[in-house]
């Protein structure tokens, strides 16, 4: 399996229902991204795992299992995020997708197509929510994710 996140869709996400400009009161607490993988994976074998952002964690990211790409905006997110998609596609069975973008829906049908079982992921009522996902499955996300005081 392949597991692709979306940092700056989820902040953004963030901010649009909270009203939150990124650590403030309402902001959900930061993200675990070990026990992120953790919880998306379970028993399966991961094969990659790829995270979209501006580049602030990407030593933390590194340090647990992901590989990040710097991206500058969010056309530059998707374009980065569908050939990341395109280049393991034939090797994996399965992609968990957190904080997805509309713009991808062309991209979850091609996978879908070749046989790949897609999945999404979000963070309770704030989860973000794309329709164009044809999800098979949804991991729904709590405080085993995060850091939690």
């Amino acid at each position: 399996m392949a597991v692709f996140v979306d940092l700056d869709g989820l902040a953004e996400h963030d901010r649009t229902t909270t009203g939150a400009s990124g650590g403030g009161a309402g902001t959900r607490p930061a993200l675990a991204y070990g026990r992120l993988l953790a919880t998306l994976t379970g028993r399966r074998h991961l094969i990659r795992a790829f995270a979209y952002g501006d580049g602030s964690v990407a030593a933390t990211l590194d340090g647990n299992g992901f590989e990040h790409r710097a991206v500058a905006d969010r056309l530059a997110r998707v374009v980065a995020l569908t050939v990341d998609a395109m280049q393991v596609a034939a090797r994996v069975d399965t992609m968990v997708f957190l904080g997805g973008d509309e713009a991808l829906a062309p991209l979850y049908g091609v996978l879908a197509a070749q046989g790949i079982r897609i999945e999404s992921a979000g963070f309770g009522a704030d989860r973000v929510d794309v329709p164009s996902i044809p999800a098979s499955h949804h991991h729904e996300l709590g405080e085993e994710c995060t850091f939690s005081p």
